[in-house]
């Protein structure tokens, strides 16, 4: 049994870290002389309870002349979760061959600090036993903005500055009334595991110091939770100051976080409660402003259960919480629909409880690069510090709308505390730093979906699709060489990956897609409550703002000319006039907004093809059930694509060759039908709803080797037409 790894003494599946179990308390005791748990009396089953119950001793502290990396690796062979192990000999052997290339074989160690004196360095390891899971624990352990704060840590002021191809990040802090000066070295993490921090001292009582959270499964349940802490003090009275400050000082904090949070996460919070910092007390008058706001739009027909999930949150969400609020992430926490959570938002920003906020997101990092108040001060180009790179601002993509409470709603944070940890990053599954020529092992437990493994520094981007089953456990990659898609099986992967480059490369492993939970600008001002709400929220005029995919709806009516006329002009208007208020309601009902109206056409504008296919198909039978829109044909298309955004006239506006496609396409359409492009029909959600929908007309031929697909709607097609239509 003294080889016996926990799950074989528990007698569950057995796997190849099973193995690497084993060979780490050979390796130990081939080291030490001795296994890592002994035999008391004989007492067989006392050794299988210390594999199961008890941490193994570090082989540094059995053997003082073992070297700290040998130690840090056999530790890890030791994990009690299988997942924190090397997953089988190969991985093992690509760590021990890092080793032997003079490259460090944890993150904890990944960069090397600049030790200037071995025996000058101290270790604070402190660990907790926690009830909650690791997938529990990593969204809160892992936000280093909020942890900092909440053990009280003193806010810093960052600087970032140009590096060439990179650029350096310099904080600024004061310590126990001592001002500290340090370069800040990216953050290292796997999603789930551990992230790891460097920060080299420039000014201050430490020469450097490195900041460790790693998270393991226990065989029992819950987790271990360590935080490893190592620096170099400078001197005597340093020494001293980081055994009061981390020794004491810290830990006690950092046990009270941690604790605080394990109890809450076991028993269950409410969402807009934050583990971290749940004790929030707000004044009585910013209470009865709350109240106000909710009672106003609740009279208003705002959606009840959005008006309480956001007076909930501004009631007792952290002051970081409230400081940046994303409507779509609400909308999740809270289970609410997004144009319900959106919409209470806005009012509750007219209101006075909220203020706007725009910010312009780059596309490597995908965190905002600057923040303003108003869309008219977005430029068409912007800079990202972070990354050192400019980029071409996209109306789809590149500005998000947030909100903060207002002054007097609350109090909300607005020093920095953090800004490189895993939290800012949450498309990142992963991070490492590799130096020039490095061969690093890198182990993930990527769910299914696509990944990207790019570096801001290299122009070649690695493709992975990871399935739930029949693709590969292991992967090498040679970074800047082109390569195929690599489809990996979800649950436990390596990644082998070699930096050929003569410099220093920070990689990511990142999520593909758009960004979470972001309410983009267009999707906003496709809205039809923004644009009543704020007209004055617009670019600034002139300014053509490029956007990656918009859905246009064109409606025109048949033979418009005929109608007035027959009529003449005093009786043709009002009927027009019905008709563009059904497009707008409509429009709305479904997420969109009515753009413009000219002549007997209307445009309306979607972030998305789906509501907008379904608009399409409702349109001509909300004409036939009024009495004053009865009897009028209506030529309807759908089309999507890239085009140009441009305020005119106090109002967003559309242009460009797509616009004029979704012209021509509904001037071709024959009377009461919808035509719908292939762009359209293409997106997955439609192409679904298509199939519902068996008698269509067929496809016809586009100019650009595209087609369109025409439909007559009958009234079961449509899925519910709205109430207010």
């Amino acid at each position: 049994p003294e080889y016996m790894a926990p799950e074989q003494c528990q007698g569950t599946v057995v796997t190849p870290a099973t193995d690497v179990y084993a060979l780490g308390c050979c390796l130990f005791g081939l080291i030490a002389g001795r296994t890592p748990f002994i035999s008391v009396d004989d007492n067989q089953m006392g050794v299988i309870l210390q594999h199961l119950k008890e941490p193994p001793p570090r082989l540094d502290a059995v053997m003082p002349d073992a070297s700290r990396t040998v130690s840090d690796l056999i530790e890890r062979c030791l994990a009690k979760d299988p997942k924190s192990r090397p997953a089988d000999a190969a991985e093992l052997f690509a760590t021990v061959e890092q080793m032997s290339e003079g490259s460090s074989v944890l993150m904890a160690a990944h960069p090397a600090p600049p030790i200037v004196r071995e025996s000058l360095v101290q270790t604070y390891a402190l660990s907790w036993d926690l009830a909650a899971s690791p997938e529990q624990l990593w969204p809160f352990v892992s936000n280093t903005e909020k942890m900092n704060r909440a053990t009280g840590l003193a806010p810093v002021r960052f600087e970032i500055e140009s590096m060439g191809v990179t650029a350096a990040t310099t904080g600024h802090q004061k310590m126990a009334g001592l001002a500290l000066k340090w370069r800040e070295h990216p953050y290292e993490w796997i999603e789930g595991s551990r992230h790891v921090v460097l920060r080299v001292f420039e000014k201050g009582v430490l020469r450097w110091y490195i900041a460790e959270v790693k998270l393991e499964k226990l065989p029992s349940g819950g987790t271990r939770l360590s935080n490893t802490i190592r620096l170099e003090p400078r001197g005597m009275l340093a020494r001293v100051l980081s055994r009061w400050e981390i020794g004491v000082k810290y830990k006690r904090r950092l046990d009270a976080v941690y604790r605080r949070l394990d109890r809450m996460l076991s028993a269950g919070v409410r969402p807009e409660i934050d583990p971290i910092d749940p004790e929030v007390v707000i004044p009585a008058a910013a209470r009865a402003k709350i109240q106000e706001t909710s009672d106003k739009l609740m009279t208003l027909g705002v959606e009840p259960r959005a008006v309480e999930a956001l007076a909930a949150y501004l009631t007792s969400s952290s002051d970081q919480d409230v400081a940046r609020i994303r409507p779509l992430e609400l909308a999740a926490k809270f289970a609410v629909p997004e144009d319900a959570m959106i919409e209470a938002s806005l009012h509750a920003a007219k209101a006075g409880a909220l203020s706007m906020v725009w910010d312009v997101i780059c596309p490597s990092c995908r965190i905002p690069s600057s923040v303003v108040e108003s869309l008219a001060k977005i430029e068409e180009h912007a800079l990202c510090k972070t990354c050192n790179i400019g980029f071409g601002v996209d109306f789809s993509r590149a500005i998000e709308l947030a909100f903060r409470a207002a002054p007097d709603v609350r109090n909300v944070e607005t020093r920095t505390f953090c800004i490189g940890g895993p939290a800012h990053f949450p498309h990142v599954a992963a991070q490492v730093r590799l130096s020039p020529g490095e061969r690093f092992a890198l182990s993930l437990s990527l769910t299914p979906g696509f990944y990207l493994v790019r570096s801001p520094q290299l122009p070649r981007v690695h493709e992975l699709r990871v399935v739930g089953q029949g693709g590969v456990r292991r992967h090498d990659i040679l970074l800047g060489e082109r390569s195929d898609t690599a489809t990996l099986t979800a649950g436990d992967q390596l990644l082998t990956i070699v930096n050929p480059e003569q410099r220093e490369i920070l990689l990511r492993v990142e999520r593909a897609g758009d960004r979470a939970h972001a309410l983009t600008a267009a999707r906003a001002m496709a809205t039809a409550a923004f644009r009543e709400l704020f007209p004055d929220q617009a670019l600034a005029p002139g300014r053509l703002m490029s956007v990656t995919q918009v859905t246009l709806l064109v409606a025109q009516l048949d033979d418009a000319q005929t109608l007035f006329r027959d009529l003449g002009d005093s009786k043709a208007f009002p009927v027009a006039s019905r008709f563009f208020d059904k497009i707008g309601v409509l429009a709305r009902e479904y997420g969109g907004s009515l753009v413009k109206t000219f002549g007997g056409l209307a445009i309306a504008a979607f972030e998305r093809p789906g509501p907008a296919v379904e608009a399409a198909l409702a349109l001509q039978f909300a004409v036939d059930i009024d009495t004053l829109t009865n009897g009028l044909s209506v030529r309807v298309a759908v089309h999507r694509g890239p085009m140009m955004a441009l305020t005119q006239a106090g109002r967003l506006d559309y242009f460009g060759q797509n616009v004029e496609l979704g012209l021509q396409v509904a001037g071709a359409t024959p009377p009461a039908v919808v035509s719908i492009t292939q762009a359209v029909c293409q997106d997955p959600a439609v192409a679904e709803r298509l199939h519902e929908i068996p008698d269509q007309l067929g496809m016809f031929p586009l100019p650009g080797n595209s087609w369109v697909l025409h439909i007559k709607p009958k009234r079961g097609d449509i899925r519910a037409l709205p109430s207010k239509v």
